[in-house]
């Protein structure tokens, strides 16, 4: 034991530490979510925020007890986002690699912790505080990843896919450029192609049964909303690949001119589901992919209540804008100033806020009938609140670039960027 650890400093030290500990998870998870890009792609925020909250207490723990918990298992939290990391095809070496990123932002916060700690108890020196809190941090980090290996033994192992991994490895040479081919598996790389997206809304595993008679309903449901087939009739309809147990990826060569499709009639409760739009051949194939995976990101953040419907998400490109605020899931900082700036006192959630800032939205796309009709009310009373709305603007017009953009972020990204509603 080091002389912090034997010295009766231990227990006000630990003290310090829980005090601080919310504090801790807090500043840890927005510097790593920020500072470190591969946490970021998981998109993984509450199984991250959890595995902090897990780590820290953990590491407080062995502060004051001198070892681990008695549980040798992994959190839950982290291990789904060890079970992400395989499904993306990472490696060991790639979690021990974000958990030391992740702990050395942890220690960083922690150095203001033990300043305030020698401030209160003056009678310690500083410096040989951090000499015996590095000995025992290394400890444990020692200790915390040599739980890591059995841990992704045992996730490996659950991590069984379905469909055929032979197919998933061509798409996947194919997506990076590495190899082009005229058709993978029977389905050509060619003329118009549509990407869809479908995952499970309770994190349930798909069986390949499942996954191909759903595909073979949308691709049928685009080819039906078309006006002219798309002229593949040698080819396979549709291609499919797993590349988690939860999650497919699905490509169709739709028609042309489709019209507007019932997706909730398509699409079963359990899952959820996006849309590309149609692009041409292989580097349609490549960027229709790409679409896909912006727009299951912002699937999975956006509170647009269009899209999170009966406990699912679903978005196509029926949903004007999606793309667009596609590009902003990994800016979310740059947008909330960007609302905060054109907004000014309607940047905030609030029950009042909120329905101005609608109000405005759809009197901006469809007019004053539009808006009165969209939001159930009168016309007067939409005038009364873009009247309002504009009085709060210092210099820019309610129509300007800046405002539309801003109006539109906070109607999809909701409270995640506007300011607490008052308390008061």
């Amino acid at each position: 034991m080091t002389e912090i650890m034997q010295s009766a400093l231990r227990a006000a030290l630990v003290d310090q530490l829980r005090k601080s500990r919310q504090s801790l998870i807090v500043s840890v998870t927005n510097q790593a979510m920020r500072d470190i890009p591969e946490i970021s792609e998981l998109n993984l925020p509450v199984e991250f925020q959890n595995s902090v909250e897990s780590t820290i207490s953990r590491f407080i723990h062995f502060i004051a007890e001198g070892s681990l918990p008695s549980s040798q298992r992994l959190d839950p939290s982290l291990q789904k986002i060890v079970r992400s990391l395989i499904s993306r095809g990472r490696n060991l070496s790639t979690l021990i690699m974000l958990f030391h990123q992740s702990h050395n932002i942890l220690e960083q916060n922690l150095l203001e912790v033990y300043i305030e700690f020698v401030k209160e108890n003056d009678h310690f020196d500083l410096a040989t505080l951090l000499t015996d809190m590095r000995s025992e941090t290394n400890k444990f980090v020692a200790l915390r990843t040599s739980q890591f290996p059995q841990a992704f033994l045992e996730q490996a192992a659950r991590l069984k896919l379905p469909g055929n991994p032979d197919i998933l490895d061509q798409v996947r040479h194919v997506l990076g450029k590495t190899t082009n081919v005229p058709r993978i598996d029977n389905f050509a790389l060619k003329g118009r192609i549509q990407a869809f997206r479908l995952w499970t809304a309770d994190d349930s595993h798909f069986s390949t049964s499942e996954g191909t008679e759903l595909s073979r309903k949308i691709c049928s449901a685009l080819e039906t909303a078309s006006t002219s087939p798309h002229g593949h009739d040698t080819d396979s309809p549709f291609l499919i690949v797993y590349p988690s147990p939860s999650l497919l990826w699905g490509w169709c060569h739709p028609g042309e001119s489709q019209k507007s499709i019932d997706w909730d009639a398509v699409i079963p409760a359990k899952f959820n589901f996006v849309l590309s739009p149609v692009l041409e051949g292989l580097d349609g194939f490549r960027s229709t992919h790409r679409h896909a995976v912006q727009l299951k990101r912002l699937a999975d953040r956006t509170s647009a209540t269009e899209i999170v419907r009966n406990n699912r998400r679903i978005i196509t490109p029926d949903h004007s804008g999606a793309l667009t605020m596609a590009q902003f899931v990994d800016r979310l900082p740059i947008a909330e100033e960007m609302v905060t700036a054109a907004l000014g006192p309607f940047a905030k959630s609030g029950t009042y806020e909120d329905v101005v800032r609608e109000t405005v939205r759809h009197f901006l796309r469809f007019g004053g009938a539009g808006a009165a009709q969209k939001m159930n009310t009168h016309r007067n009373t939409v005038k009364y609140r873009v009247d309002r709305f504009q009085e709060s603007q210092a210099t820019a017009r309610i129509d300007s670039l800046e405002v539309r953009l801003a109006l539109e972020l906070a109607h999809w990204f909701g409270s995640t960027i506007l300011a607490p509603e008052d308390e008061s």
